[in-house]
């Protein structure tokens, strides 16, 4: 499966067709995080970017949230900075 059919829509990517280094740095994230896949009930992943001193940072958070009392937990992280 592709970036784009794991996206499925995803402005973020579709903002970025003029810029491959951000690109490459969101899609690398997304791959190293499984993003695509059906998460367990509860839980989900999140993705941000950021362009910041000359430095492409893109950031994943898996996180769930609970049952019982509606808490989000975020229990992994990951980040990929290009300069």
């Amino acid at each position: 499966m592709s970036m784009n059919q794991k996206f499925l829509g995803c402005l973020r990517l579709d903002h970025l067709k003029d810029h491959p280094r951000a690109r490459r740095v969101l899609e690398t994230v997304a791959e190293k995080a499984g993003w695509g896949r059906t998460p367990k009930k509860g839980q989900g992943l999140g993705l941000a970017y950021h362009f910041s001193f000359g430095t492409h940072v893109a950031q994943v958070a898996e996180v769930s949230v609970s049952d019982e009392d509606g808490r989000i937990k975020g229990y992994r992280m990951g980040l990929i900075q290009k300069g």
